[in-house]
């Protein structure tokens, strides 16, 4: 049976080479075993158990009606229908969650375990729609987490990848899954949980199963990975990119095209946002999984990456231009990028808006990234002679640059070495790219009472 190494806990995401590793304190049980059965909300008994955490009381409740761990019961909090399981996870209670989840798959045959496990691990709050996970999740319990995940890893090995596909994507109404809203929390050792699991899968089911799960978008919601790149969250990411490289490596270009390129709609790729957002770590983890796929693919990966485009033909080389950042340039020069492609609402040497990132580059007067896109296109003397007369410039500039921040902390939101390539003029008219205001709300989040 495959086993779930319990993660540390660390809610305060910090984007460094690797997350940190601190045991999880065990669970406070605030088991009542003098037998306390008050019932304040006036609510069915089995949810006054479980609210209590009761275990004395459980036991006897199921014991005359074993049908009660799977029914739902009108909440005292609010009125709506739950399941004991809801309020067990929302609880944090460990020892009651195990005890339903056990009494439930207790002598079903082993062709209906999995079926039976899933309609438990996904019955949904009527107001929000929250499943016991996506509670046990939002409010940070760890451990009731590795519960429901070692369940499923004990069903049948030909149920387990299925039941994780389906109980991981149970999102809430918004479209959110728990494994995003552990992201959006930033509780890196809840999702390193969650890896642990797929990875643990048979090498035959991994691949597929990773994409179900991270690649998946719901009703405009990002996937797990960009939901990473959008808050910054280095180790993160990196940990999402190690379970992907996880799969054989003959699945490997196929999982990374599905899971690292994923958009929702006409959005961005995670790369399209770490480089417009200056996250020069982030950007140097993905563009590193293009050296993981076997040698044969590694041209038409990188190109995939690197060069793909939104709806407007922006990449992410014409992003890190518009925004200065010549260190992430210089990184995508390096993975082929194309200086040369240009946007496709543009009329090369007509717009008033910039075309190629070149173009860009000269308009927000950044010398240095002009001069490197020259270095990697080796453009016509004339053409760079009349690039750097634009810029007031006639000697050849410098082609020395270097990324060596590469490992710097990227919640200050840029790197601190980009000023040594770019010119400190500000210029309000370069930026053409996708509006802030769609990701500025992501990292916030509301806990939601008992149910």
């Amino acid at each position: 049976m495959n086993t779930i190494k319990t993660a540390p806990s660390h809610s305060n995401p910090q984007p460094v080479d690797r997350i940190s590793a601190r045991e999880l304190v065990p669970p406070e049980t605030r088991i009542r075993y003098g037998d306390d059965r008050s019932n304040p909300l006036s609510e069915s008994p089995i949810l006054a158990a479980c609210r209590n955490n009761n275990l004395i009381w459980l036991r006897e409740l199921v014991a005359e009606d074993p049908g009660l761990a799977q029914r739902t019961a009108q909440s005292g909090e609010t009125g709506h229908p739950v399941s004991p399981l809801h309020i067990t996870a929302q609880g944090g209670h460990v020892e009651a969650t195990e005890y339903l989840l056990n009494t439930a798959l207790q002598g079903l045959a082993e062709t209906e375990r999995a079926n039976a496990a899933i309609t438990l691990m996904t019955i949904r709050h009527k107001k929000n729609g929250e499943t016991p996970l996506y509670l046990a999740v939002q409010n940070a319990h760890n451990h009731v987490v590795t519960v429901f995940l070692k369940c499923l890893q004990a069903l049948p090995e030909v149920d387990i990848a299925q039941a994780l596909v389906t109980v991981m994507n149970a999102s809430q109404k918004n479209g959110q899954t728990p494994l995003c809203r552990a992201i959006q929390i930033g509780d890196d050792q809840m999702v390193l949980c969650f890896l642990q699991a797929l990875k643990s899968l048979p090498e035959a089911q991994r691949a597929d199963t990773m994409i179900e799960v991270l690649a998946t978008c719901k009703k405009g919601n990002r996937t797990p990975l960009f939901m990473a790149a959008v808050m910054g969250n280095s180790g993160i990411v990196k940990s999402l990119l190690e379970a992907i490289l996880a799969v054989p490596a003959s699945d490997r270009s196929k999982v990374i095209r599905q899971v690292v390129n994923a958009t929702a709609a006409d959005g961005p790729t995670p790369l399209y946002i770490a480089v417009r957002y200056g996250y020069i770590r982030i950007v140097h983890y993905i563009l590193a999984v293009i050296s993981k796929v076997p040698e044969s693919e590694r041209a038409e990966l990188g190109d995939a990456l690197v060069n793909w485009a939104n709806k407007d033909g922006a990449t992410p080389l014409y992003a890190a231009a518009s925004g200065k950042n010549g260190a992430i340039v210089v990184l995508l020069l390096e993975h082929g990028a194309d200086p040369e492609r240009a946007k496709v609402r543009c009329v090369p040497g007509t717009c008033r808006r910039s075309n190629t990132p070149r173009q860009v580059a000269l308009q927000v007067h950044c010398k240095n990234i002009v001069a490197l896109i020259d270095k990697a296109k080796e453009l016509p003397r004339a053409e760079k002679l009349q690039s750097h007369e634009e810029l007031g410039e006639h000697e050849t500039p410098s082609h020395e640059h270097r990324h060596e921040n590469v490992g710097k902390n990227e919640d200050a939101g840029k790197d601190e070495n980009v000023a040594k390539y770019e010119d400190v003029a500000e210029d309000a008219e370069y930026e053409d790219v996708a509006e802030d205001a769609e990701y500025e709300d992501i990292g916030k989040y509301q806990n939601v009472g008992l149910p």
